[in-house]
């Protein structure tokens, strides 16, 4: 739905597996945060509310995963995300390095 409307405000806009990549993993982090660790399922007023007010929905009844979130802890999420994902790669680039052993 984001990257619908993103792409419905800006026609040329990046979608590379790089983006993909970094956008599922940033959802499965979101989903972590404000949802159940483990399903990702996450009250749709938590996650506007942060992104509309920039602010935790503590007011709204958010409360501080009591399971430490890892990346190990979001790998799930993330398979799921991309699982379950209609992206199709419109222009191809070149790899991104974000780490001595790390390239995507």
């Amino acid at each position: 739905m984001r990257l619908d409307d993103s792409i419905a405000r800006n026609p040329s806009v990046t979608n590379t597996d790089k983006e993909f990549q970094l956008r599922s993993r940033e959802s499965s982090l979101y989903l972590s945060i404000f949802g159940n660790t483990s399903t990702g399922v996450a009250p749709k007023e938590f996650v506007n509310i942060f992104f509309r007010e920039e602010r935790l929905p503590i007011e709204e009844g958010w409360k501080r995963s009591e399971i430490l979130i890892t990346p190990d802890t979001m790998n799930d999420m993330e398979d799921f995300i991309v699982a379950n994902s209609n992206w199709t790669q419109s222009q191809a680039c070149e790899p991104l390095v974000i780490g001595p052993h790390s390239v995507i």
